[in-house]
């Protein structure tokens, strides 16, 4: 497989979504979860046969991305199609989830912590340098906050 276990089954041909641009035909919804990585592998279960089921039994498209998400031990799972099939594909997928119990540590995303790769997390706009739309988090130890920005010193 390719970079990313494939989740999107390809039965519609005559539909494309481009979510790279978040553009998607008409009635065409699309939704992300977080799962543990061990989760995420009994969503996929022995050699795909329980994505293929919930593919099957929801009809909705899911994407299980291969890459953990930047520090973290959180995995994206992706579903498009129409909002009733996602939404039924979220609750088959949940109760996979529901069934499965946590193997390993575990580290929670933290979306400041974003960075390149195929995870399936943000896609990064051009934003102009200098550009900061987040409020500054105050450092109560001093030191850096979570932006790499020195507080005391830019205060």
């Amino acid at each position: 497989m390719s970079d990313s276990e494939d989740v999107s089954s390809n039965n519609n041909n005559n539909k494309s979504s481009n979510s790279s641009s978040g553009q998607q035909e008409d009635g065409d919804s699309e939704a992300r979860l977080l799962v543990h990585q061990s989760s995420a592998g009994a969503i996929i279960g022995r050699a795909g046969f329980k994505i293929k089921e919930l593919r099957e039994k929801s009809k909705a498209q899911i994407k299980v991305y291969t890459e953990c998400c930047p520090n973290s031990s959180e995995r994206v799972v992706q579903f498009n199609g129409t909002a009733p099939l996602v939404v039924e594909g979220i609750r088959r997928t949940l109760k996979v989830v529901q069934d499965a119990p946590i193997k390993g540590p575990v580290q929670f995303y933290d979306p400041f912590c974003y960075g390149g790769g195929n995870y399936g997390g943000h896609y990064v706009l051009d934003i102009p340098q200098g550009y900061n739309s987040f409020p500054p988090v105050p450092n109560r130890m001093g030191g850096p906050d979570r932006r790499g920005v020195d507080v005391a010193r830019h205060s």
